[in-house]
């Protein structure tokens, strides 16, 4: 295990290691910055951070996003807009099924950034969540991957320290951030979920929430999915 800080300022992340997979646990300074929070942080301002320079080199990052059209999904979806990662891909599921059109209009900000690509998934049919993640997963061209449901948002950095423990650590499938809790208008909460990786407790409480966790596309073409 050990620490490393990405930047000069802000969160360190911390490691743990069992078997051949390294879980990245962000650890927050005390700040009331929202930047420095790693999951389910509404932005405070609508500023962007720098974003990072695009090379042919940057690795393509898939967000699958299974919505059912809720209200809170333009909030999901600013966050994705905020990220500071040059290279994204929204894979957005209609689990709903309201259909390709309505979800195009939902999401015609994404259509307009040069740092996302849209894809958009429907089958026809309402999808059950385990469902809608499978044709996530199925449609992401991504090397690497990260679940963002339609009610949850991310810190502008997420994608972007998340990635940095990754080219850390290229032998890892799949790292993780703490994750701090807002109330409904986004305000920080004094609850953040940071645990060390246990195999024996995660067995017993989920300590990682969905959006906290990057994993390479490699684990899909393994044959993992949602039952």
């Amino acid at each position: 295990s050990g620490c490393f800080n990405p930047r000069e300022t802000g969160g360190f992340f911390c490691l743990w290691q069992t078997g051949s997979t390294t879980m990245v646990m962000r650890l927050h300074p005390g700040s009331d910055n929202s930047v420095q929070c790693g999951t389910s942080i509404r932005p405070v301002t609508a500023q962007r951070m720098t974003a990072i320079k695009r090379t042919d080199a940057t690795p393509l990052v898939s967000i699958i996003c299974r919505t059912m059209n809720r209200n809170s999904l333009q909030d999901t979806l600013r966050s994705v807009l905020n990220q500071d990662w040059p290279a994204l891909e929204l894979v957005l599921v209609d689990a709903a099924n309201v259909g390709t059109d309505v979800l195009a209009g939902t999401a015609y900000k994404i259509t307009q950034a040069a740092h996302v690509e849209l894809n958009t998934v429907t089958t026809g049919t309402p999808l059950s969540r385990p469902q809608a993640a499978n044709a996530g997963l199925a449609a992401a061209t991504g090397s690497h991957v990260l679940f963002l449901d339609d009610d949850d948002w991310i810190a502008s950095d997420h994608i972007s320290r998340l990635t940095a423990a990754v080219k850390q650590h290229p032998d890892h499938q799949v790292i993780y951030s703490a994750t701090q809790k807002t109330d409904a208008d986004g305000s920080l909460l004094d609850e953040i979920i940071a645990v060390p990786f246990d195999r024996t407790v995660l067995r017993r409480d989920n300590f990682i929430p969905i959006h906290a966790a990057l994993f390479s596309s490699t684990l899909r073409n393994t044959g993992c999915h949602f039952d």
